[in-house]
This record gives C-alpha cells, sequence and structure tokens, in this order.
C-alpha cells in the first residue's frame, strides 16, 4: 500500500487535506499522520462496533491532529488580535485613572470622613495601581502564551498568579451592553470597547467592579479552596448575586461620585431634583447609558435615604438591594462565615 493511502485512508480525510491550501500545509499534515501511524504500529482495534486497522486509527489520528493544530493557529491569531485591541485600551485606562485617582485623594485629604469610609473608597484606587506591577495584564497575552506553549485547546487552563492582588484586563463581547464586569474564574475585568476612561460614568462602573476584584480576593483568601471553588462551580449562570457584595459596591460607586461631584448627587437625590437628562452630561455619559443612571440614582436615593453609610449599611438598603436583583431573575445570595447562603 502506497503511503499516501496508508495516511489518508478514507475519502472524507483525503477531501479534508487536499482542501487545505498549499503544498507544505499538506506535507505537514502526512508528517503529523506518520508520527501518530509509528507510535500505533500495526495492532488492530474494535472501536464503534467495527474494526479500525492501525492504518486507519493512524489516519484518523493524523487528521484529528492536524484539525486541532489549525484550530490553536486560529485561536492564536484571534488572542493576537484581541491583545492589539486591548493594549491601547489598557493604556488609555491608566491615563484615565491616574487624573481621576489624584482628584478623588485630594478630596478624601481635604474631607473629614472617617478613616474607615476613607479606606473603603481608597481600596479600588489602591488594587488598580498595585496591578501595575503585573507583567500580564492583558488576559489574551496570558492566553496566548499558555496556548502557545501546550498546543491544546484544552489544557488546564489555571496560571499560578504570584501577587494575589494582580489581577487581568480583557474585553467585554459587543453583545453586552455594560460597560464592565469582574469575572472571578479569570480573575478579569472585562471592559466594553466603548468604555472612556474621561468619563466620569465609566470610572465610576470601573470602581464598582474593583470592589468585586477586592471581594473575590477576601474569598480566595479566608473561604476553604472547596467552599470557594464549589460557590463558583455550581453558580455559573449569568444570573447570580451576593447580596453584601453588590451592595458594598454599589454604595462605593455612588459616594465615590458623590465625594467628586462636591456632595451635589446626594443633595439632589435627597430632594428629588436629580435629573437624568442633566446627569447624563454631568458625568460624561453617552445616550444609551441614561438606564445605567436610573439605576445608580435609585440605589443611590436607597442608600443615601436610608441612613446608610460605608460602615453600616442599613436593612432597608440590603432589602431593596436584594428585591431589585430577584426581580430581575437573579438568585440572591448572602456571603456568611462559612461561605454563602441563598436568599429566598
Amino acid at each position: 500500500m502506497h503511503i499516501k493511502e496508508v495516511f489518508l485512508e478514507t475519502a472524507k480525510e483525503q477531501e479534508f487535506v487536499q482542501g487545505v491550501k498549499g503544498r507544505g500545509a499538506r506535507r505537514r499534515a502526512a508528517k503529523i499522520t506518520r508520527r501518530e501511524f509509528l507510535g500505533l504500529g500495526i495492532k488492530t482495534v474494535i472501536a464503534g462496533g467495527g474494526i479500525l486497522t492501525g492504518g486507519s486509527i493512524a489516519a484518523k489520528i493524523g487528521v484529528d491532529a492536524y484539525r486541532q493544530n489549525l484550530a490553536v493557529e486560529q485561536q492564536l491569531r484571534k488572542y493576537a488580535l484581541l491583545e492589539g485591541q486591548l493594549d491601547p485600551l489598557i493604556a488609555g485606562i491608566d491615563i484615565g485613572s491616574d487624573r481621576f485617582f489624584t482628584r478623588l485623594q485630594n478630596i478624601l485629604g481635604a474631607s473629614s470622613l472617617s478613616p474607615g469610609i476613607k479606606e473603603a473608597v481608597g481600596i479600588p484606587i489602591s488594587l488598580e495601581q498595585i496591578n501595575r506591577h503585573n507583567p500580564l495584564r492583558n488576559l489574551y497575552a496570558l492566553k496566548g502564551r499558555e496556548l502557545a506553549k501546550s498546543r491544546n485547546l484544552y489544557a488546564d487552563g489555571s496560571v499560578y498568579v504570584e501577587d494575589i492582588r494582580h489581577f487581568f484586563y480583557a474585553i467585554l463581547d459587543p453583545s453586552i451592553t455594560a460597560q464592565a464586569a469582574y469575572a472571578p474564574v479569570e480573575k478579569s475585568l472585562y471592559l466594553s470597547s466603548k468604555f472612556n476612561p474621561d468619563s466620569l460614568l465609566d470610572s465610576a462602573i470601573k470602581i464598582h467592579e474593583m470592589v468585586h476584584v477586592a471581594q473575590d480576593i477576601r474569598d480566595r483568601t479566608t473561604l476553604p479552596t472547596d467552599v470557594y471553588l464549589g460557590f463558583l462551580r455550581n453558580n455559573k449562570q449569568p444570573k447570580t448575586a451576593v447580596r453584601l457584595y453588590e451592595a458594598t459596591a454599589y454604595a462605593i460607586e455612588v459616594v465615590t461620585l458623590d465625594l467628586m461631584l462636591g456632595g451635589r448627587l446626594k443633595r439632589d437625590l435627597t430632594s428629588n431634583t436629580f435629573s437624568v437628562d442633566e446627569y447624563t452630561k454631568l458625568l460624561g455619559a453617552r445616550s444609551d447609558q441614561k438606564g445605567t443612571i436610573v439605576t445608580i440614582s435609585n440605589l443611590g436615593r436607597e442608600f443615601f435615604g436610608s441612613g446608610s453609610t460605608l460602615e453600616r449599611l442599613s436593612e432597608t438598603y440590603l432589602r431593596y438591594v436584594t428585591r431589585i436583583y430577584q426581580e430581575q431573575g437573579f438568585s440572591v445570595f448572602d456571603r456568611t462565615p462559612n461561605g454563602f447562603r441563598k436568599i429566598t
């Protein structure tokens, strides 16, 4: 039997390899097949109710290996493209964050807020500055590096992070309307390609997600590993929320905006003079972000109106957060000393 016939046993496999453009590509496919064939020898295997000879097994494995390699190369190109799109976004975030944080730190330094509140507002600032020392902030650079090493699309994607405070940036799928979202499984902060680091609203949204980064760090360091991973594994659906975490993140987001606006947000919310159109301009928001502004205003009104502070969230405010998430179809959990408990 001719060597080519051994490696391309079936018509379907021949069609697949012949369809690959370029003589060099066909030679590479044959080379992969030959290596697999020599490793198998001439043994006969029963599979799927039929009998496959060593030659046909080799052909199938060879084509599968070629397809795997082709898929790896396609994925690497995708990662490279996303990496190139994300790099300037990260650079813009750094510049915008420096301006935002400098202004906020000056406000905090001159304010009479308690040390506890100043610390709470400052946590997102500190984490983002610490992450500047992360050599692989671009998630796609990391994924590309790991895939290039393993050449396996299904390899364990676990990566050791030297500093647990480090996290990665990634780009949200265009179909998702949110400006930012934190994914604890990937330890990644996903941002919209439309994210504007000079927008006060977008910066506040990022602050919200940075609070979730801090909460995730706490969970990773204080919860038993099986409890932490079990919660993530059993609640993969996007409609899952931890009440205390969301309530705290929105509280810090609202208080930060109020500080940046010189106390105006609290005054407008508590005196019912808040205008969505006016705040769209004031916060540097796009017209399609008015829904986000309404959400923040509703939560801010409950936060300030219930007498909550960053040191003590009222039960009224916590119940409100629970209700709005449940009304949107979320499964809402509470954080307990030993893990998480579903709120019914």
